[in-house]
């Protein structure tokens, strides 16, 4: 077990290694290779709603995001089937911040999907103490699903941003037939895949009770800018939420 383990590290770390390596070149055909197709797909559908070129405008600030595994501490690694985590932490002071490496399998080679970072006074109290077997936890464990490749949104008339406000929610948005992020019992905002269309565009809205979770207010705003100045074209404060809203707003 500890000699797969290993070599299940070895991998991922071939894997990331290959994606620093393309990003650090400034080499899109690498770049789309080290990657899986659904992180990839994501990637140039969310640079291509801020209306950034993709992948220019990642090689740009994609450097700084980069991590050196040698500077952090490992931890695990993990395969479910055809997805894998790779988990490190990083320690500033007195912070301790976990670091997720995500993988899929494609054909025969590990892909790295992107990361994920986490931060809390739990984390912290843990890694003070030494002890990592929150690592086991479920949330921290890679799915086995295969994440779906999305298609190519084209962008739209106006680039809007979305805000969703949903602590004791888990929230999925869709506009105008394009799926958004789904942000769980927590805050978020980000640009709008497909952007919006001059006119009536149509909102959907699912929100989920989170396990143990208490009634409460969900905010959804999507807000537009033009040159210096900001406009909200869409806002709205549930309580107790029903779990399908759809709505109608209008951008001018």
């Amino acid at each position: 077990m500890q000699a797969t383990a290993q070599d299940l590290k070895a991998e991922l770390e071939k894997s990331y290694k290959a994606f620093a390596d393309a990003v650090l070149a400034k080499d899109p055909i690498k770049f789309k290779s080290a990657m899986s197709a659904s992180a990839y797909g994501n990637l140039k559908n969310r640079m291509s709603a801020t209306g950034s070129k993709f992948p220019d405008a990642f090689f740009a600030a994609g450097p700084m995001m980069l991590k050196d595994l040698t500077k952090l501490k490992y931890h695990r690694a993990l395969a479910n089937g055809v997805t894998a985590n790779a988990i490190y932490s990083q320690k500033e002071e007195e912070e301790t911040t976990l670091v997720i490496l995500k993988f899929v399998k494609e054909a025969t080679d590990w892909k790295f999907d992107l990361f994920d970072m986490k931060g809390s006074d739990e984390i912290n109290k843990a890694a003070n103490a030494g002890d990592f077997s929150f690592l086991s936890g479920k949330e921290y464990q890679p799915s086995g699903i295969r994440p779906t490749i999305p298609a190519e949104i084209v962008a739209g008339e106006v680039q809007g941003i979305l805000d969703v406000f949903c602590y004791e929610y888990k929230v999925s948005v869709t506009i105008n037939g394009n799926e958004q992020s789904t942000t769980d019992n927590k805050s978020s905002s980000g640009w709008i895949l497909g952007g919006l269309k001059k006119g009536k565009n149509k909102i959907t809205i699912t929100a989920k009770p989170v396990e143990g979770g208490k009634p409460a207010t969900i905010t959804i705003k999507i807000r537009i800018k033009d040159g210096d100045e900001e406009n909200t074209v869409f806002s709205l404060e549930q309580n107790s939420p029903p779990v399908v809203m759809e709505k109608e707003f209008e951008v001018r």
